[in-house]
């Protein structure tokens, strides 16, 4: 079989007749299921007859159809255009191919479709009458030709427990079920139990990102259900497994599920959309198609709380559950907040209603679909993201995307980190149902990222940047209330090693922002990176591209300073045909006047750059659109001698209108601690706080009006002068 491409001068190659093909088996099988559920909700017959036809065809040209695919990763192969190769047909099969798709294992995704259509309209009628004018069994016509075969292909492949292989496990089953061919039921459980035990972290988190966890649950919650009581016939043993089963209850068998089917509701902001995290795409929210029956059977097999989705009420189907739930909870109460130890993940969460804070602090390993983004920070705060990253993305700024750069956190020498994770020092988190800290604090170190280069993923760059000789790259945070509506944000980001340190802040990705300061910024030839590093890249999945930051200014600073970050209120319309999704939670300001108030704290000399780069999200995943929207972006750059030292300390203060935070003033205290003087206007008050670190919890600190106190972090407010409360994490002395 050939087809006609299209070659470009630069060597990309698009078989645009095989991509239209391909396009139009999606759109068929995916319409086939729509209206097999037109038929189940209304019981005509016209619908079930259109299926009917659909399902012949496909049992006609199916068997046909070549093994054919890219013979690439998804990346590699938007860089070349489509790609199409032919595969030798006998097994194994290279994963990126298939018959229906161009991953194999993503083959038994739309060969479901088929099967789930088919049991909708199987005692409808319309396949016998639709036998009698083809004169054939049509029944055993599509099983033969169609289920069968795609079961079949997906047997000769490799296990691999990826992402793709719940596609597998549910439609193995499927089709065991509807040929009554327990194998391809035991192939398919074997899969299921295969990434359950392996894949998931003991927190319940898919090992990827969000949305892929998302990508999980959306298929694997079905099979409880399917093989809820199923026995093998008689006498039967699986010739791959070696076992039978009898009436099954994965439920029982894996009360885990539960954490599966819930673990992920922290990760979403409290408007319902996902926190696009690594690789994870802004549009998924809590409304998505099936998560409230994931969240139903939570509840209804586990006594899970029900959480629906600020959406809920536009659901089309009510779950067993939705409407039974006396009081709907939030998915954080109040001051509660959730730590993913395994993954590496807190969520600090303040305040509540419509002022609720999140602060997202990811300290954990490189794994799929990770960025290399450890010790980066994302913030949603008075109903908008605030400080972001720049989400999942196959256009041509994916490399930007994935590399440190695009993250709120520190450059050590102009490169990228290297992949590896860091670890908990120490923490206070409200993680039960009462909250028992009015200050929240975590801190984790993770010195590796510029110690250890990956050499399993990429063997070119190790020998010239293999060590910064980094000996401390460390995040601490508090998030500190002020009243029930207002709380802000201290950080302390400490590195030890290399010679030059670069602190990013980037703005909301959803509405763009602009950064403002007083002080003198001037154009500059500045480029960000290092220029060896840059010079080695090639045009590989792991290559970096920090000078996707453009526009830059720069200002020489050595007092404390302030910034802001100003949302744009004036939109002009998206014409492009993804702009409806890309845009679901593109956030209308409830306030013009919603600000975000950077204090930046020290008088280390140091160079600040301001900048844009671009959103990426509202592209649509275009190309020729990546540019069109920027945000703005902070840079904060000191250098020196091997082995350079900073402390970047600097307070977040979300306002609308006003400002609370009267001034801010660093503490001398030593070495090994950091700490800030705040004082704040509230309600009519003056409030005084200290809030400290430190590095040496034995040591004695002194701060003013006598107090002296040893311990990892402490806060101290004064009203008035008066002493409010104390709250001191590790303490070994107190004098008051």
């Amino acid at each position: 079989m050939q087809y006609p491409y299209y070659c470009s001068p630069e060597g990309t190659v698009i078989k645009m007749t095989d991509y239209a093909r391909f396009r139009t088996i999606q759109t068929m099988l995916g319409g086939a299921e729509l209206l097999a559920e037109a038929y189940r909700l209304s019981g005509k017959n016209c619908y079930a007859r259109k299926v009917a036809v659909i399902l012949n065809r496909f049992a006609e040209v199916y068997p046909d159809y070549p093994l054919h695919g890219p013979g690439m990763s998804w990346y590699q192969a938007s860089l070349q255009g489509w790609m199409d190769y032919y595969f030798d047909p006998n097994p194994p099969h290279d994963s990126n191919s298939g018959r229906l798709h161009i991953i194999l294992l993503e083959d038994m995704y739309y060969a479901a479709l088929a099967m789930d259509a088919y049991d909708a309209i199987y005692d409808s009628g319309q396949l016998e009458q639709l036998g009698q004018e083809k004169q054939r069994d049509t029944k055993a016509f599509i099983e033969q030709n169609l289920i069968y075969p795609a079961a079949v292909l997906a047997t000769e492949s490799q296990i691999e427990l990826g992402n793709y292989d719940a596609y597998q496990s549910v439609g193995l089953i499927k089709a065991g079920l509807t040929l009554a061919e327990p194998e391809f039921i035991h192939r398919g459980i074997k899969i299921y139990q295969g990434y359950l035990t392996n894949n998931f972290f003991p927190c319940g988190l898919w090992h990827e990102s969000p949305v892929y966890h998302l990508m999980m649950l959306y298929h694997i919650h079905l099979i409880p259900d399917l093989l809820k009581g199923y026995s093998d016939p008689p006498g039967f043993v699986s010739e791959e497994t070696g076992t039978r089963m009898r009436k099954l209850d994965f439920n029982k068998e894996y009360p885990f599920l539960s954490q599966v089917y819930t673990a992920s509701l922290p990760l979403y902001y409290p408007n319902g959309m996902v926190c696009p995290l690594e690789d994870s795409v802004p549009w998924y929210g809590l409304d998505f198609d099936r998560m409230e029956r994931v969240r139903a059977i939570a509840q209804s097999e586990f006594g899970a709380p029900y959480f629906p989705p600020p959406q809920d009420s536009y659901s089309l189907y009510k779950f067993k559950g939705s409407s039974e739930s006396p009081e709907v909870q939030p998915i954080l109460p109040p001051g509660q907040s959730e730590l993913y130890p395994s993954y590496g993940h807190a969520v600090l969460n303040a305040l509540q209603g419509e002022h609720q804070m999140r602060l997202h602090f990811d300290y954990g390993p490189y794994m799929g679909h990770h960025h290399y983004d450890c010790m980066n920070i994302v913030l949603y705060a008075e109903g908008d993201e605030v400080f972001s990253e720049a989400a999942y993305t196959y256009t041509q700024l994916r490399p930007y995307a994935t590399g440190s750069y695009s993250h709120n956190l520190v450059i050590v020498d102009g490169i990228r980190q290297y992949g590896w994770g860091g670890s908990l020092e120490s923490l206070a988190l409200n993680l039960g149902e009462k909250p028992n800290y009015p200050v929240q604090f975590i801190a984790a170190n993770a010195p590796d990222v510029y110690n250890i280069w990956d050499h399993h993923r990429d063997k070119s760059f190790g020998p010239l940047f293999k060590d910064r000789n980094v000996s401390r790259y460390a995040r601490n945070l508090a998030v500190v209330p002020v009243n029930d509506e207002k709380a802000y944000i201290v950080d302390l980001f400490e590195v030890d090693g290399g010679k030059e340190h670069e602190f990013l802040l980037h703005g909301s990705r959803q509405n763009e922002v602009t950064v403002e300061s007083d002080i003198d910024f001037q154009p500059t030839d500045i480029l960000l990176g290092n220029d060896a590093y840059i010079r080695s890249l090639s045009n590989s999945y792991w290559e970096d591209n920090p000078r996707a930051i453009i526009n830059l200014q720069s200002a020489e600073v050595n007092t404390p300073w302030t910034g802001e970050f100003v949302y744009k209120t004036d939109y002009d319309g998206m014409d492009d045909p993804f702009a409806e999704k890309c845009m679901k939670y593109r956030f209308a300001l409830r306030n013009s006047n919603f600000r975000l108030r950077v204090h930046l704290i020290g008088d280390t000399p140091s160079t600040v750059l301001r900048g844009e780069d671009p959103s990426i999200r509202h592209s649509g995943e275009l190309d020729s659109r990546v540019w069109e929207r920027l945000t703005g972006c902070l840079i904060i750059r000191r250098t020196g001698e091997e082995k350079l030292k900073s402390k970047f300390l600097n307070i977040y203060e979300p306002y609308i209108n006003t400002p609370y935070i009267k001034s801010v003033e660093r503490l001398s205290l030593g070495d090994e601690s950091n700490g800030a003087k705040v004082i704040i206007n509230s309600e009519g008050k003056t409030l005084m706080d200290y809030v400290i670190f430190s590095n040496d919890p034995s040591k004695v600190i002194d701060i003013d009006k006598g107090i002296a106190f040893s311990g990892r972090f402490a806060t101290f407010r004064f009203n008035n002068d008066t002493l409010d409360f104390v709250q001191i994490v590790d303490c070994a002395t107190l004098n008051i």
